[in-house]
């Protein structure tokens, strides 16, 4: 069962335009495909015309490639450019290949390898080979790319995602059958990836509706007289559908003219009208010009010259433009009474309905004349109605979402009525993994029972998946929510599993795989795994030290012991995976940024020395190990819970971090036993519950409320009283200032004179570090808030921990800027200062930014689109999909171009744009409606359910709303796009409680 997140309504996505017709009808030359060869190469090849015809094509690696007989590692930036007629492909400063045509290959299969264009900017995985020639003065991009990999992303731009599954699987196949049927052993592609062809746009594992539909379908295609059937598809067909003669020229026995009450019935399918008054005073200026001009000749006849429509008193249309029973009338006849010069007299008159009354009343939906036209009446009107969005030839996108949706239909029930005579056959498509020396099949892994295991893969679902990603989380190699859908976090904890254990890293869950998962012990007739050829530049020449040099896409057991220390340390708090990704690599940068050094995410010998080494550590990464509390509080103390909202709950969590699992929950006035501190943490027992609450909100039975202790210097966000979404209360370690200080001048002292302390954009450590100090540096304080203050430097203004600083009279080695400070009393920052960028309005502060870049303008741009409601991610200056997506909301939300770049110009509309409560209701982001009414909070919703349900919206632009609580006066914590499957756990009133790939929280159930 479904549980729609919002009212069901979807925007459809146009099909094939007319215009382009005549280049689909390529598909209804007759062909002879030896579909012998085609169950063994699933293969094709998609022209790129999103990516256009540039100079140069720059983009991202996903899984390793090969090119000219060199590997190219994961996450490798690879630019082609054509010049003097030349295309020359490199990565960094190294040339991979050069000539006029360039192919760059994959070395795994699957839809984990694949590649992000950075220029232009595509925001999905395109998973394949890259084929790369001259066109003119251009280059021309080819993706040679597995049919069910290319159906990934083909179905849910073809059809919504949130159409019913049956739906689904039915424009999969269909879809599929067209592709096979233009595959070609010539020429440069096959298909384009757009109208002209069928509408393509790369991999995205959000769409997981779409996904499982050709997942169930897979190798389904079909089939007329021994060849793929001809499965065209149109948007609407507008309540009937058209034959492949009348729209092309060329007659098919399954594609003919009949009524689709389906289509017709579906009050999503496109539909256009305009009133014709029964009355002349009432008729538009447009349709009573329309009839004086068509009867003027009449008129003069009768001596009527000037006439007016006195009324019209029928209506009839007639001359279609194909033989019956086509309903694509041209003309319109009116009965129409006239009065002029004293007389009256009644004629039929005939008006143009395409290229007339179409373009007079604004009923124009396809560039060419083909819209179904019907007449209905009322008292006073006739009303003319124009339908079809499409060529109407074959399956009806809206007819099939009707069909399932309100009948119940299955795929084959929809292929038979719109394919007639046609029959489904499975195909065993191969996915081909091509390199320099020939290509080798890769057939699909067997799925039978294995030492009592199945073969789990991408897209596999069911009770097995949400098994073993239970005990994934178990091992530590999976971090999502186990709900059960083998998506992009399964693959890649499998992959992490398999490198762990020296496996052949798929993220296929074989049985052999699975029996290592669950029993910890190998298949004894597991064959060796292959051995993988190094990366290019995966293995750093050797250096006379016990580490190597790591960077991302690495991957093994000393990535893994690197991101074990780093979360000792306090740096990383991802899964220790073995490799070295986006997480780990912003890890290692806070650490270098924390220690003084160079920024650039590489782990180097001599930075594993000094991680290694604690003595390296900042004072921010000195917390004592979370196993053992520190001395604060050593006995067993009784303490109250008392929360500021007293409807409010306090989570209890496993560990002390907010992104610890929650192990339960404490009403207010709930006594607790308090068994020891941990900086802003207490380690508490509840009944039979053990776990980590925040101190700040507990009140020790023998004192007045607990003075917050002092936090634990650390370089990773700590916990901080901010709540988690779920039922924490909205509230805050640090308290706003009582009063504006004067100004004055203090000294950084440090225990260690060799660590830096960091300087943090707002009064937590969970806010970002935007530069750091050393023992002895000199600055200006300038407001008091909790345990931090807030200074000045001539080079940024931040917060520190008050505890390292000392006072000082004067500052002889004070910077320039503090000469005056002490007479600026007025100027002292607020406690939430700007982003530590040059403010917007100075064009000349900002550069562009876009897909694939890093560093601190990423991480400042990420603050703000985070502040703005945008961005949901973790601040670790990685410009990737999550920040793309972002900047394309806000541009979006905006009426901006759409393209995911944050120009000079976009940054400073950006950082001068306020939080969407003070935005003016014009320039708000559309975002779902939240219900009117405000329910009473249900800190646990009734009843308890772990129901999958999809977020269905108006619109695919709007974003749905998640609310820490069930209010609209709730913070909000998160949105979702149109589409996003999520698990309801209960209902509140108007309310869903959900959660989504481990964010928990409320949206409307509208």
């Amino acid at each position: 069962m479904q549980r729609s997140c919002t009212v069901k309504t979807s925007r459809l996505i146009r099909r094939v335009s007319l215009v382009l017709s005549f280049l689909l009808f390529v598909q209804l030359i007759p062909m002879t495909n030896n579909l012998a060869a085609a169950a063994s190469d699933g293969m094709i090849r998609v022209r790129l015309t999103r990516v256009g015809t540039p100079a140069s094509v720059s983009f991202r690696t996903t899984g390793s490639y090969n090119v000219a007989g060199q590997t190219v590692a994961s996450g490798t930036t690879v630019t082609v450019a054509l010049s003097a007629g030349k295309l020359t492909m490199t990565a960094g400063t190294k040339t991979l290949a050069q000539g006029s045509s360039i192919t760059i290959n994959r070395n795994s299969t699957g839809s984990g390898c694949g590649v992000r264009f950075t220029s232009p900017s595509l925001a999905n995985l395109y998973c394949g080979d890259l084929i790369f020639s001259v066109n003119g003065s251009g280059i021309q991009t080819v993706l040679r790319i597995y049919i069910e990999t290319y159906l990934y992303g083909v179905v849910p731009f073809e059809m919504s995602n949130s159409y019913p599954i049956e739906a689904l699987k039915a424009q999969a196949i269909a879809a599929r059958t067209f592709a096979m049927r233009a595959k070609s052993s010539g020429g440069g592609y096959d298909l384009y990836d757009n109208a002209n062809s069928q509408v393509f746009r790369g991999y995205t594992a959000a769409y997981s509706n779409a996904i499982n539909a050709v997942d169930a379908t897979r190798g389904v295609c079909l089939m007329s007289g021994g060849s793929y059937a001809q499965c065209m598809y149109t948007a609407s067909n507008g309540g009937q559908t058209e034959s492949c003669k009348n729209a092309f020229g060329g007659a098919v026995s399954y594609l003919t003219v009949k009524d689709d009450p389906y289509d017709l019935e579906n009050p999503g399918s496109t539909l256009k009208k305009a009133t014709i008054a029964k009355k002349g005073g009432g008729l538009s200026g447009a349709v009573s010009q329309a009839i004086l001009t068509a009867a003027a000749s009449k008129l003069k006849s009768a001596g009527m010259s000037g006439a007016s429509v006195v009324t019209v008193n029928s209506a009839t249309l007639h001359s279609p433009r194909y033989d019956a029973p086509s309903r694509t009338y041209s003309k319109l006849r009116l009965n129409v009474t006239f009065s002029g010069n004293g007389k009256k007299t009644t004629l039929d008159v005939d008006l143009d309905t395409y290229n007339g009354l179409e373009t007079s009343l604004g009923l124009s939906i396809n560039s060419a004349s083909n819209e179904i036209v019907s007449i209905s009446e009322t008292s006073d009107a006739f009303i003319l109605e124009f339908r079809r969005w499409g060529h109407g030839v074959g399956l009806s996108q809206r007819g099939a979402q009707w069909m399932a949706q309100n009948y119940g239909m299955s795929c084959g029930d929809i292929l038979t009525f719109y394919y007639p005579g046609t029959k489904q056959s499975t195909f065993s498509f191969s996915d081909v993994l091509s390199t320099s020396s020939g290509s080798v099949a890769v057939t699909a892994p067997p799925t039978e029972s294995k030492y009592g295991y199945t073969t789990l893969q991408e897209g596999s679902t069911g009770e097995a998946v949400k098994a073993l990603q239970t005990k994934l989380k178990e091992l530590g190699y999976f971090s999502g929510t186990p709900l059960g859908n083998y998506l992009t976090l399964t693959i890649e904890a499998v992959r992490a599993f398999q490198i762990a254990h020296d496996l052949t890293p798929d993220g296929i869950a074989t049985p052999d795989v699975q029996k290592l998962i669950f029993e910890g012990v190998p298949a004894a007739t597991q064959a060796p795994t292959a051995t993988i050829a190094p990366e290019a530049s995966a293995t750093p020449a050797p250096v006379d030290t016990a580490y190597q040099t790591l960077k991302y896409g690495d991957a093994g057991e000393a990535v893994k012991a690197l991101q074990r220390r780093l979360m000792e340390l306090g740096f990383f708090g991802g899964t220790i995976g073995g490799n070295y990704l986006t997480l780990t690599q912003t890890a290692v940068e806070d650490y270098q940024r924390a220690n003084g050094l160079t920024v650039d995410g590489i782990a180097t010998p001599e930075l594993q020395e000094k991680l290694f080494n604690a003595a390296g550590v900042s004072p921010e990464a000195t917390k004592a190990p979370a196993a053992t509390p520190d001395n604060e509080k050593t006995e067993e103390q009784t303490a109250v819970v008392t929360m500021k909202d007293a409807g409010s709950r306090l989570n209890i969590r496993q560990k002390d971090t907010t992104a610890s699992a929650v192990v339960g929950t404490l009403a207010n006035g709930a006594s607790v036993t308090v068994t020891g501190r941990l900086g802003d943490w207490s380690a508490i027992r509840a009944g039979s519950v053990n776990g980590y609450v925040m101190t700040i909100y507990l009140r020790f039975a023998e004192t007045t409320p607990a003075p917050t202790s002092t936090p634990e210097p650390t370089a990773t966000p700590e916990p901080t009283p901010t709540p988690e979404p779920t039922e924490v209360p909205e509230a805050t370690a640090t308290s706003e200032p009582k009063a504006t200080p004067a100004p004055y001048n203090a000294t950084v002292a440090l225990n260690n004179p060799s660590t830096r302390l960091n300087v943090r954009q707002s009064a937590t450590t969970a806010s970002g570090v935007i530069g750091t100090l050393g023992h002895g540096d000199v600055v200006v304080v300038t407001d008091k808030a909790g345990d931090w203050s807030a200074i000045r430097t001539d080079r940024f203004s931040g917060y520190v921990m008050t505890q390292y600083l000392a006072v000082v009279a004067s500052a002889p080695n004070a910077p320039a800027a503090t000469a005056t400070a002490v007479t600026l009393a007025t100027t002292a920052p607020a406690v939430t200062p700007a982003p530590a960028v040059t403010p917007a309005g100075a064009s000349s502060a900002y550069g562009t930014l876009k897909y694939g870049d890093t560093g601190e303008a990423v991480k400042a741009l990420q603050r703000k689109l985070r502040e703005l409601g945008y961005f949901t991610g973790n601040i670790g200056g990685n410009y990737l999909t999550l920040t793309q997506g972002a900047v394309e909301a806000y541009q979006k939300a905006n009426g901006l171009t759409v393209d995911g770049v944050a120009t000079a110009q976009l940054q400073e509309m950006i950082f001068a744009s306020k939080p969407a409560a003070q935005i003016p209701a014009e320039t708000q982001p559309t975002v779902a409606p939240d219900p009117t009414s405000t329910p009473a909070p249900a800190a646990t919703p009734a009843p308890v359910m772990n129901e999958t349900a999809y977020v269905s919206l108006g619109s695919d632009g709007s974003l749905l709303n998640v609310r820490q609580s069930p209010s609209i006066d709730a913070s909000v914590v998160g949105r979702l796009a149109n589409g996003t499957t999520v698990t309801v756990t209960g209902i509140a009133g108007d309310w869903s409680a959900v959660t989504v790939e481990g964010m928990t929280g409320y949206v409307s159930s509208a």
